[in-house]
């Protein structure tokens, strides 16, 4: 009887001595595990993050762009108060232009052009002879609200605006009238840009008098349409 109670319990001890063992391991298993999920999350955290990129408010247009322009025009002058009647002969416009976009849809426009504009009457004195030539050339410099619609790459737009010409030269067979050295107006656009090349058409008319009314000329205003080809950069 001795014999087998000392051998259960040196086998009661074994078994004991086994569990603390297992349960060892299990506590040893479990710290390695949670040291394993902390070291993850704090590399995690000290991970660079991705920037999110800024949206410009000017959406995927430029902010600033200029243009070179060249074209035809047409010119005719208007009689309020008499019946005389002009025939618009071509022209040419060109010069340069720079545009402030802001965001995609809106901007605003200005330059300088260079015009030289051309238009026949009817000769008063001889009805039935040749017209005579009316010849105007003048610095423009607009400022228009553009509204556009599109991205850098192709866009169709609208423009309003009012402009003011420079005198430079003018000349009027027969009748002696002084031209004003400056003339000013208002004007609308249209237009649309593919890749770098635009096209756009405006209409311009006159506000004020072309010629000076001391000189006892009758109340009128040159009235211009231009066709432009432009590049933009």
């Amino acid at each position: 009887m001795q014999c087998l109670s000392e051998e259960i319990h040196q086998q009661g001890g074994k078994i004991i001595n086994y569990s603390i063992t297992i349960n060892m391991k299990k506590v040893i298993l479990s710290l390695a595990c949670i040291m394993a999920f902390t070291f993850a999350g704090a590399q995690e955290q000290n991970a660079p993050r991705p920037q999110t990129k800024r949206v410009s408010p000017f959406g995927n247009i430029k902010p600033f762009e200029m243009a070179v322009s060249a074209g035809f025009n047409g010119s005719s002058i208007s009689f309020q108060k008499a019946s005389l009647i002009t025939i618009g002969q071509t022209g040419f416009t060109g010069g340069l232009t720079a545009q402030y976009n802001y965001k995609s849809f809106f901007a605003i426009r200005s330059g300088a052009l260079f015009e030289m504009n051309k238009c026949a009457y009817p000769d008063q004195t001889n009805l039935f002879g040749s017209s005579l030539t009316y010849r105007q050339t003048d610095l423009d410099v607009p400022l228009s609200l553009i509204f556009q619609c599109g991205n850098q790459d192709s866009r169709v737009y609208l423009g309003l605006g009012a402009n003011a010409r420079f005198l430079l030269n003018s000349e009027l067979e027969v009748l002696d009238y002084k031209t004003n050295s400056v003339q000013y107006g208002m004007h609308v656009l249209f237009g649309f840009k593919f890749s770098h090349f635009f096209m756009e058409e405006c209409i311009g008319y006159q506000m004020n008098d072309l010629f000076h009314k001391d000189a006892a000329a009758p109340q009128s205003a040159l009235n211009t349409f231009s066709f432009r080809f432009g590049w933009m950069f």
